[in-house]
């Protein structure tokens, strides 16, 4: 096996953490995040008072119109993708 070819395999078989997806996942997202299109896309949050953005999920969208299904699980290397936000108390919550 070439270097080259080892270098490639390890990239693919790479799962999916909070900082990077697996290749499989990475190779169909859509380029924009909360693109407007049928496909793999990244969602993001913006708090419009400070700017800052925070990266969500990934969403699957059926077509251009659909608001997606979020995805716990990545359907290529079954790694949790939603690990960073469990536990967060949803907005109004006190506890």
């Amino acid at each position: 096996m070439s270097a080259r070819q080892s270098a490639t395999d390890d990239r693919s078989m790479r799962r999916c953490t909070l900082d990077a997806y697996c290749q499989p996942l990475e190779d169909r997202l859509e380029p924009d995040a909360n693109a407007r299109r049928k496909g793999f896309v990244v969602m993001v949050l913006m708090n419009m008072t400070t700017g800052d953005t925070r990266k969500v999920g990934v969403a699957y969208k059926t077509s251009a119109k659909d608001p997606g299904l979020m995805l716990n699980v990545c359907p290529f290397c079954g790694a949790e993708i939603d690990a960073g936000f469990k536990n967060q108390p949803v907005s109004g919550d006190t506890a």
